[in-house]
């Protein structure tokens, strides 16, 4: 929490959990943190480079590469 990766109502969440437990806790939702992040970022820039090379958008092909884009992350 002081180092802000982690909110107040999350570590008062962790603070009842066993000390063993907190840090696989705290471990998996940092994780899960990361890995949004990391989806939006990549969503962001497949909308971005569709809309700098279409003129019109079309929701159906950019739904599309929307989904390519995040499938190719795994």
């Amino acid at each position: 929490m002081e180092e802000n990766q982690i909110s107040a109502r999350m570590a008062d969440q962790l603070l009842y959990l066993p000390p063993a437990q907190q840090r696989a806790e705290l471990e998996r939702r940092l994780s899960a943190l990361t890995e949004r992040e990391a989806r939006s970022r990549t969503a962001a820039e497949a909308i971005r480079s569709y809309l700098d090379t279409h003129a019109h958008v079309n929701l159906e092909d950019l739904r599309l590469e929307l989904g390519e884009a995040l499938a190719s992350r795994v």
